[in-house]
């Protein structure tokens, strides 16, 4: 059966998180008080057979959508 190994998280600002922190870490992401907005989120998601899955997401909410849906 396929298990997700890993899940990395990249941000404009070049953070990355391990799996059980990203979504959290997405949710926490606050520009307000910043002259640039919240530009895009990649994520990558490597499964234990090899299988890797990259989204670009351009708002958090999509990202974090993304992050509950995948198995």
């Amino acid at each position: 059966m396929r298990e997700i190994e890993s899940v990395s998280v990249v941000t404009s600002d070049g953070m990355a998180k391990s799996p059980a922190e990203a979504i959290a870490f997405i949710a926490t992401i606050d520009r307000s008080d910043l002259d640039t907005p919240f530009t895009r989120c990649e994520v990558g998601v490597r499964y234990n057979n090899g299988d890797e899955i990259r989204g670009h997401f351009r708002d958090k909410a999509t990202a974090i959508v993304f992050l509950r849906d995948i198995r």
